[in-house]
């Protein structure tokens, strides 16, 4: 398993270089807009005019612009904006300040000019965010009407608690509602994720008029831009581009099928005003029915602001558009004293960018620290969409009573930044204090439909599209010998599994992720370049594409040709840090740009050349945006330009595929910067188990560019797993469906890459599929709702969500997928009967499925030269009925204050080769560690795992332990597992979210006179019930048209010869042959001995029955 999270890459990366831009505007913005209700409900989270503040220990009030929004501010860390839903609720993330100064909270204020209504109420719930919140002290929730505190409660836990208040006294008045996220008592705002959720007004006897908006012209997908020369898309539609130029303003627009957008510019007018000027839109909709809706105005960059290099002083001496005289004709020229010099700032206006505007801002001094051009609005309704995948600082919104659909992005790939954070373009200084000129491309898109509004990913497309598109990825991160994952692939190749790719992480010459940037030789201790020649040797023999985790990211000091030339400096100097490996205690540091490729030449050709590798797997460089890890230091190259990165990531990934002759992957989250300049990522992604289900801006954007694997690892895409070991069936089919929907190809890591029956599942089941659409485009992306299947816009509008939608491809392929807990039928494709996460694929010469025959949820997928049938029989497919050692506490006793004596039980499952450790870990949510550890009992047991018998019992004690002497009182969960230099050992048993198996709880009193023992709770039925969901729990025969089977059987054509194969091979299963698609052969060749050739028996009809004698495979002749 992936053993190194980065969920805060993006903070270690920009947040902690210097002091950074503030997000606020210059003259603090404490206006409170005033919201006049317009509808019975109001969802707070979808209102836009907010005013959001920060108040630190002891500190005045600071305030941001009004709805600002966004995940840590880059001052104060603050947080506000929607999160995942939590428990069926939605959310909204409120995060306190914790950086850059004292702690404190944050504020978020809604004033209403309330109606006469009969009876007002103000409903909502609290929380913290689900994971992570072993290292807070919990959130002070506090709820304010007016001067009047309605809650305030600490609280740590992740279940919601509900609040509802009467407010009818109120009625008629203006009154100001405030929500306050504090520190805990401990002033800790650590992994303070305080969530707000499903806040509401409700108004009852108030029933203003509804506003129906009429429907846009249909988006032909079809002809949305795919061009990739740039970020800017241009839509769907073609349109005629007008300018003109009157009373000192600028004006110009677009005219086309869908409608016009017309803009107007004036050029501010004094200090106090936008640094843009005044940009408006007027809007009118073209109906689907060829009618013209009512105009919408908008504000565009009112927020604009500009700060200057260090605080200096400024004043606007003019702002006068360009007289034609500039190479651009159309820009807004001011000019600006800032200590003591005149500076020019320009706006370049680019004149045919479709409906969208496009500005090129450029200062003629370097004297500019950041740069925000601003947002749409301020608007009383504000959605924000979610767009998985889009993690952008910029975020999407609809807004509601314009009808619009709005993007605000920074052209990442036109910027000379340090960093782009929340809008805003930052310009850091380099070590000798100055700062680079300001060269910025910013870009505002309106549009009457969603996916128009996305940008465009200016890459080339992978040259390796098609082949990666129909292979299984093997996630190798297991620590074995290099000899035993060699001797896993012939099994593989021997059950017909073909097109398989295969990573292996863990292999460098000083362990993972120590010595970087040396990689070889390979380890000694599992098997040294003898053991690897011969693993990889194995693959391409096979036919697989293999590829060594090789980071030139991270750099150790143990490094032998370590030079501080290499690591990236801060503004201040000081070296920029990357990952702290927590095994050996050592920091490394941040791999500065310009030293990133004549490292990778230095490893990478010697790599391939002792192993003969045909893929490379780069870690972290596709995980992180562009802004990531920028060198400050004064003499560099592009110093303090994170655009250098860009460049240097291009031409590294480049180097690898040319140096290893093939595709070259990475690590997901933030691959959607760099599709296509690599080959395929895990495609990580945010809110993971529970990601909404759009899918358009990955399968219109990402997908034309590079085909990546899975939905992440399954460590960072599952929240908090409730079993161990192997993955539940169900669990398999909810990421499997995520994957197909987002046009992913089929990934098996952590626990389950070397398990045959999945591998076999996966590849037999997904891989026909995923070959289909890895080349193809998507023309139709719908989504059900209320019975009615909706494009994302439309479904966005109705303000509905959906689980389950439909893709149609440009190869003729149908894809059905749904993805939620709840059986469907779904017409059109068969009429599918779809499971908990089914789905149903068809056309391109492919049919397969995961669908409901009779009740039983099975897997299916036939191509003219395939056919696979599983009917999940319990017997095989029953993952938690696998062998495992189970762990428990007993002869549990206090022995004298602050000590107590335990036992633990091993009831030993299954075979051990090497030694391990036990780790025993006493957890606490207030330790202060991520992990909760408090105090530990980490021991070898007395008999050594290696001489454990199966079937038999150990006892490993009893073991006497020691409090700490600063140890509180309190609850400490215990929790265990096994481990040796090759990884984790896999256990039975129930596991927290470190995958840890729980013992008990130890409560300690009384400053520890009293310590007693809660063992845990059985969660044995919980576990059985779990594992077999959505399996075939009779064992019934299933009829799949072709075959009639309650095994799992795949046929294959072999050249002249069709060969079947079942899983297990000893499987005791029944399985009936449709003569008219494979022939009623005379005789069948077995690889069985004794029993090399029989012939078949007929069934009835068209059928015959093959008797199973535990072959690995049966061959007989296809007919002519």
């Amino acid at each position: 398993m992936p053993s190194r999270l980065r969920p805060c890459f993006l903070l270690a990366a920009v947040g902690l270089l210097s002091p950074l831009a503030h997000s606020q505007t210059p003259a603090e913005s404490k206006s409170r807009p005033v919201i006049v209700p317009d509808a019975r409900v109001l969802q707070l989270d979808d209102l836009g005019l907010y005013q959001l503040s920060y108040q630190r220990r002891d500190q005045a009030e600071q305030f941001f612009p009004v709805g600002w929004t966004g995940y840590f501010d880059d001052v104060t860390g603050v947080a506000c904006q929607p999160a995942a839903e939590q428990n069926g609720r939605r959310a909204w993330l409120l995060h306190p300040p914790w950086m850059g100064g004292p702690t404190g909270l944050a504020r978020q204020r809604f004033t209403f000019a309330l109606p006469a209504a009969q009876k007002i109420e103000l409903k909502g719930a609290f929380a913290m965010r689900s994971n992570n919140t072993e290292g807070s002290d919990g959130v002070t929730f506090r709820v304010k009407v007016g001067d009047e505190t309605l809650v305030d409660e600490n609280r740590k836990a992740t279940d919601w608690r509900d609040f509802s208040f009467n407010l009818t006294r109120f009625a008629g008045k203006t009154v100001t509602i405030t929500f306050e996220s504090d520190a805990g008592p401990q002033n800790n705002s650590s992994f303070d994720f305080a969530l707000w959720g499903g806040r509401q007004l409700v108004f009852d006897g108030f029933n203003p008029p509804v506003v129906s908006h009429p429907t846009p012209v249909a988006l032909p997908l079809a002809q949305l831009s795919t061009a990739h020369s740039e970020a800017v898309s241009e839509g769907a539609f073609t349109g005629q581009q007008s300018f003109e130029r009157a009373d000192g303003k600028l004006k110009w627009g677009y005219t086309g099928a869908d409608g016009t957008f017309m803009y107007t510019w004036s050029p501010p007018t004094s200090d106090a005003d936008s640094p843009l000027g005044t940009l408006q839109l007027s809007a009118r909709m073209k109906t689907a029915n060829g009618q013209l809706a009512p105009p919408v105005d908008l504000s565009l960059g009112l927020d604009a602001h500009i700060e200057w290099a260090n605080n200096i002083p400024f004043k606007l001496k003019s702002s006068t558009f360009s007289n034609g005289k500039t190479k651009a004709p159309l820009a807004l020229i001011s000019q600006y004293e800032a200590n003591g010099r005149t500076v020019r700032v320009i706006f370049s206006l680019r004149q045919r960018a479709g409906k969208s505007v496009v500005f090129y801002v450029q200062c003629d001094e370097p004297v500019i620290h950041s740069l925000f051009l601003g947002s749409w609005g301020p608007v009383m309704r504000r959605q924000t969409v979610p767009t998985p995948y889009y993690t952008s600082n910029s975020k999407i919104y609809f807004l509601q009573k314009e009808n619009l659909f709005v993007n605000t992005f920074n052209d990442w790939t036109a910027s000379s930044a340090s960093t782009i954070q929340n809008g805003h373009a930052i310009y850091n200084p380099l070590t000798d204090g100055t700062y680079r000129p300001l060269s910025e491309r910013v870009v505002f898109s309106p549009a009457w439909n969603l996916d128009e509004v996305f940008p465009n990913i200016p890459n080339p497309p992978s040259p390796y599209l098609k082949e990666v598109g129909g292979k299984l990825v093997l996630d190798v991160w297991s620590g074995s010998s290099f000899f035993d994952i060699a001797h896993v692939l012939p099994s593989y190749y021997a059950h017909g599994l073909r097109n398989v790719i295969i990573l292996i992480h863990v292999w460098q010459r000083d362990g993972y992720d120590n010595g970087l940037p040396a990689h070889y030789p390979a380890r000694a201790s599992q098997g040294g370049d003898a053991g690897m020649a011969q693993l990889v040797k194995t693959a391409t023999g096979l036919g697989y594409r293999i590829a060594l985790h090789e980071n030139y990211v991270d750099y150790y000091t143990n490094y032998e040709g370590y030079k501080e030339s290499d690591i990236s400096l801060r503004s201040n100097g000081e070296k920029e840090t990357a990952w702290y490996n927590e095994g050996t205690k050592m920091q490394s540091f941040a791999i500065q740009p310009n030293a990133i490729l004549p490292l990778a030449k230095s490893q990478s050709p010697e790599i391939h050349q002792r192993y003969g590798t045909n893929a490379n797997y780069l870690d972290v460089h596709s995980a992180v945006p562009p802004w990531f890890h920028v060198d400050f230091r004064a003499s560099s190259f592009k110093a303090g330009q994170y655009n250098v990165v860009f460049d240097t990531h291009k031409a590294l990934w480049e180097f690898e595929r040319q140096t290893h002759k093939g595709p070259t992957f990475g690590e997901g989250n933030n691959h959607w910067f760099w599709s296509g300049l690599l080959d395929g990522a895990e495609a990580q992604v945010d809110d993971g188990w529970n990601v909404p289900t759009l899918v358009n801006f990955d399968l219109l954007k990402i997908h034309p560019l590079q085909s990546n694997h899975g939905m992440g690892y399954y460590e960072r895409w599952w929240d908090k797993p409730t079993w161990s070991g192997l993955p539940p069936m169900q669990v398999l089919d909810r990421y499997r469906v995520q994957t197909l929907a987002f046009g992913h190809t089929p990934f098996l890591g952590g626990s389950t890459w070397d398990n045959l029956p999945i591998a076999w599942l996966e590849h037999n089941l997904v891989t026909p599929v995923t070959a289909r659409y890895a080349t193809a485009r998507p023309i139709e992306i719908t989504y059900l709702s209320n019975g009615k299947w909706l494009d994302d816009s439309a479904l966005i509008r109705a303000g509905a969500t959906s689980s389950v939608l439909r893709i149609r491809y440009d190869n003729g392929l149908t894809l059905v997928a749904n993805n939620s807990a709840n059986p469907i039928t779904v017409g059109g494709i068969g009429g599918a009967s779809l499971p908990a996460y089914g789905w149903r694929a068809e056309g391109a010469g492919v049919i397969a499925y995961t669908a409901l025959h009779d009740g039983i949820p099975v897997d299916f997928a036939q191509t003219a030269t395939t056919t696979f049938a599983n009917a999940r029989n319990a017997q095989t497919w029953n993952l938690g009925a696998k062998a495992r050692t189970r762990v428990s506490i007993t002869d549990f006793a206090q022995t004298a204050p602050r000590r107590f004596r335990v036992n633990y039980r091993w009831a030993v499952g299954e075979g051990f080769e090497d030694e391990n450790t036990a780790f025993v870990h006493f957890t606490n949510g207030n330790s202060g560690r991520s992990d909760g550890i408090a105090f530990q009992d980490d021991h070898r047991p007395a008999t050594p795992t290696n001489k454990w018998a199966i079937d038999s019992v150990v006892n490993d004690g009893p073991r006497e332990i020691t409090l700490p002497a600063d140890l509180k009182d309190g609850d400490y969960e215990m929790v265990t597992g096994l481990y040796n230099d090759k990884g984790r050992r896999q256990l039975a048993g129930d596991t927290d979210a470190n995958g840890r198996v729980r013992l008990g709880t130890i409560r300690v009193a009384n400053a520890g006179q009293q310590i007693t023992f809660i063992p845990p709770k059985d969660e044995s039925q919980q576990r059985e019930k779990l594992y077999a969901a959505s399996l075939n729990t009779a064992n019934k025969v299933v009829d799949f048209g072709t075959i009639r089977t309650n095994g799992s059987v795949m046929v294959r054509r072999d050249g002249p010869d069709w060969v079947l194969q079942t899983m297990p091979p000893a499987q005791e299963a029944i399985v009936e042959l449709d003569s008219t698609r494979f022939g009623f052969p005379k005789i069948i060749e077995r690889n069985t001995p004794g029993t090399s050739e029989t012939a078949p028996s007929k069934v009835d009809g068209k059928f015959w029955k093959l008797a199973l004698t535990g072959a690995q495979e049966y061959r007989w002749k296809a007919a002519p």
